[in-house]
């Protein structure tokens, strides 16, 4: 196969992604999401809901 084609782990985590924030303390911000291997897990953490909303927006494939 062509190396440029090869679907890269990365980009099928993002396809697959469905996730949504969720606040773990006071000071701790999470992406949250289901994952085939695991299920429902925190994906990522932030120090503030801002930075896990940019984070989230940047994972989402451009629909355009």
């Amino acid at each position: 196969m062509d190396e440029s084609r090869e679907l890269r782990p990365e980009i099928l985590f993002r396809e697959d992604l469905d996730g949504d924030i969720i606040q773990v303390d006071d000071h701790t911000w999470a992406i949250h999401g289901s994952i085939p291997v695991d299920g429902e897990v925190i994906i990522a953490e932030f120090d503030r809901a801002e930075q896990a909303e940019e984070a989230l927006e940047s994972l989402k494939p451009d629909r355009s």
